[in-house]
C-alpha cells in the first residue's frame, strides 16, 4: 500500500514461492499485484519484490515528490513548497510547481 501511494505508476516484479513447484512471477503496478494476491487468497509464501532502479528522470521526479511532501505536510502553500523545493534541487520552479499540483490532485 505504501508503495502504491508513493509510486502509483513505478512496474513491479513480485515472485512468490521462488525455486519451488508453485513457483509464480507477478509484474504490474504495487495496486494491481496487491488486488490479485488478496484476491486469489495467495498471501501465503515466500515473495520477493523487484523493484527496478530509478532512472535519472526517475530519481528526480522522485527525489522532488518527496521533498514537496515533506513541505506541504508543514502547511506550506503550492506556490512555498515549490519555491523551496526548486532551492533545495536546483530544478526550475514553474516544473517543481506542476508537480506539486499533480501531486495535490491525486489526492496525496
Amino acid at each position: 500500500k505504501v508503495i502504491s501511494k508513493l509510486y502509483p505508476e513505478r512496474e513491479l516484479g513480485l515472485y512468490r514461492e521462488i525455486t519451488k513447484l508453485n513457483e509464480e512471477f507477478l509484474k504490474g503496478v504495487a495496486e494491481e499485484l496487491l488486488n490479485y494476491l488478496v484476491s486469489e487468497e495467495k498471501l501465503k509464501g515466500e515473495f520477493v519484490l523487484l523493484i527496478p532502479p530509478f532512472g535519472e528522470r526517475d530519481r528526480g521526479e522522485a527525489e522532488v515528490e518527496g521533498i514537496l511532501r515533506e513541505l506541504l505536510s508543514k502547511g506550506l502553500s503550492v506556490k512555498e513548497a515549490s519555491k523551496e523545493a526548486a532551492r533545495r534541487t536546483g530544478l526550475p520552479r514553474r516544473e517543481i510547481y506542476k508537480q506539486a499540483l499533480k501531486l495535490l490532485s491525486n489526492g496525496n
